[in-house]
């Protein structure tokens, strides 16, 4: 007999279904993500740390998991809600189900519920706490719950989902010409891989490494990498970025775009329901191509905040929100995008380290 589950909002909207994953509890900002697939990188992926994912697409988990999906060596995301749960997979390189994965890991999934309504709902009403949950219906209870656990998004998340200690990042290439450091503000496994393709030898830093210690490692580059939360909070990190700027080329993706971005003088502010999902349109205003990207953020760069130094590069073709920005004193990029690895912009990272 099938365990139900429930997923309350802290206005008190609320979704009853069927538990599909761990007997567990988990709170969290409730986002919604338009992907058809990549489950397994959505809930591995240190950006989503703090957050009940709602994917949109209605059959989820029909390839199972493997260990070529994992964004990071964690589940990161507090819950999973779908519409429909495959009981079965078929892939070559499939290791087990989404199911499985999801109890193994401790991740509780909710099915049997109607995304497109939950979807409509935060699109009108804005992004939202919640809890999923198997262990309490008591919907009062529940809210009550919410409101007394502090809000992630207001923690330094960054420092959380980081490494422990500075680590090199091996994966066989000899003969690397460029020396870079990546600040790992939860860093994915995909970024360290593009990185090392285009020419980068990588050594990891935490988040919270001092400049002094990045300088003294003497690379060729430095990479902020994404990662979750309010980059606002993140003031410690912000002063060592500034300690950087005109030392070494800076190039920051996703979260460390925007910090990059309150580095060099801009405001951030939090979005409606921010973009989560691999179907985000993009203009490169210096090419005037566009491109269809990854994403995943709730806060966005202020474009009123930018001084005269700061120039836009991207924009987001579906709501004009920043998405990428380049200094014109300092040899400084950043996109708010995921980058495939042909992106021109670690064409764009390599040329400033030849000019450096």
């Amino acid at each position: 007999m099938s365990k139900s589950g429930i997923l309350v909002l802290e206005n008190g909207y609320f979704w009853e279904g069927e538990s599909c994953g761990a007997s567990a509890e988990g709170i969290g900002q409730v986002v919604f993500n338009t992907a058809i697939v990549g489950y397994q990188e959505i809930l591995t992926d240190p950006a989503y740390a703090g957050k009940i994912v709602v994917m949109t697409y209605p059959h989820i988990g029909n390839y199972g998991v493997s260990e070529e999906g994992l964004s990071s060596e964690k589940v990161w995301a507090k819950g999973l809600i779908v519409k429909e749960i495959s009981r079965t997979y078929s892939n070559w390189q499939g290791k087990g189900s989404l199911k499985k994965f999801a109890t193994e890991n401790k991740i509780p999934v909710l099915a049997g519920v109607d995304t497109q309504q939950i979807t409509k709902h935060i699109r009108t009403n804005g992004t939202k706490r919640g809890i999923i949950t198997t262990k309490n219906t008591d919907k009062e209870t529940l809210i009550e719950k919410i409101k007394s656990s502090p809000d992630l998004l207001n923690k330094n998340l960054a420092k959380e989902v980081s490494c422990p200690r500075i680590y090199q990042w091996k994966d066989g290439k000899r003969n690397l010409p460029y020396k870079i450091v990546a600040i790992d503000l939860g860093i994915r496994k995909e970024s360290l891989q593009q990185l090392s393709s285009c020419g980068c030898k990588i050594t990891v830093v935490p988040a919270d490494t001092k400049a002094e210690v990045i300088l003294s490692l003497k690379p060729d580059g430095i990479f902020l990498s994404s990662g979750p939360g309010d980059p606002a909070v993140l003031e410690k990190i912000v002063k060592e970025i500034k300690r950087l700027i005109g030392k070494k080329p800076l190039l920051g993706i996703g979260l460390g775009y925007q910090i990059l971005g309150l580095a060099v003088g801009a405001k951030t502010f939090r979005m409606k329901f921010g973009h989560h999902g691999l179907n985000q349109s993009v203009r490169n205003l210096l090419t005037n191509r566009c491109s269809i990207t990854a994403q995943h953020h709730l806060f966005a760069l202020d474009p009123a905040s930018l001084n005269k130094e700061t120039e836009v590069t991207h924009i987001n073709l579906n709501d004009q929100t920043l998405e990428g920005i380049r200094y014109k004193k300092f040899p400084i990029l950043g996109i708010q995008y995921h980058p495939e690895s042909n992106d021109p912009i670690f064409n764009e990272f390599k040329q400033l380290m030849q000019n450096a």
